[in-house]
């Protein structure tokens, strides 16, 4: 017997979280929280606010308390003097806050140039923390991890924090003070990574990087793996 689909409900509609006159907005990132809420992330920049928007373009995320109908107010994640981008990626920590890494781009020579001299992108870390009012980001600091793309975050049960990225996969146990490599390689373009029920974690990217579809060698990869936690002495 075949099986079927039927669609219950569509809906289409525009979602405005910043004024769609003063600003322009590149989402990439939504994630649901266990009390049900979601997490948008976007890169914001104000109109006018230079002639290359992705030099001056601030990192943000917006709450949805109800599925998606409406969304709270804009909350910046890192001032745009230390690096901005629109790619980051978190995880909920368990008295709800997130833990957040953040593909950063520095444009020393301004947002008038659109390669200028000294630019560099790298990583960062900062924690956003939850309060009876709403979200309190926490100053962002600089993790030890090069520029390999879009960064992969993933909270395990083993109480571990995994990032995935091109150059390897990492983990903390101490919420980004310390990181430790893990003997694996790393994973392909844009990875992104779950852990099943029954402890393995399956991380999944592709090759080819940004060229277009059929300019070289492109493929999905997948790598998995476990971990086993032993006390430390």
């Amino acid at each position: 017997m075949s099986a079927g689909v039927t669609l219950i409900r569509s809906r289409s509609d525009r979602a405005y979280f910043v004024s769609p006159q003063d600003y322009r907005v590149w989402p990439t990132l939504i994630r649901r929280l266990r009390d049900g809420s979601l997490v948008l992330m976007a890169g914001v920049w104000r109109r006018g606010d230079g002639p290359v928007p992705n030099a001056r373009m601030t990192k943000m995320m917006f709450v949805s308390k109800d599925q998606g109908r409406s969304w709270g107010k804009a909350v910046t994640l890192m001032p745009t003097e230390q690096g901005v981008c629109e790619e980051g990626d978190f995880c909920e920590l368990p008295n709800g806050d997130l833990f957040w890494v953040h593909r950063v781009e520095h444009f020393p020579g301004g947002p008038t140039a659109t390669a200028p001299p000294g630019f560099y992108s790298d990583r960062m870390q900062s924690v956003v923390h939850r309060t009876a009012g709403g979200w309190n980001p926490g100053p962002a600091a600089r993790a030890p991890f090069p520029h390999s793309g879009f960064p992969a975050v993933l909270r395990v049960r083993e109480g571990l924090i995994l990032h995935l990225a091109t150059d390897g996969i990492y983990w903390t146990g101490d919420v980004g003070k310390t990181w430790t490599r893990l003997p694996v390689p790393g994973t392909a373009y844009y990875p992104q990574a779950l852990q099943l029920r029954d402890g393995k974690i399956v991380c999944i990217g592709h090759v080819g990087s940004d060229d277009v579809y059929g300019a070289v060698d492109q493929s999905i990869r997948q790598i998995t793996f476990r971990l086993k936690v032993t006390a430390g002495r």
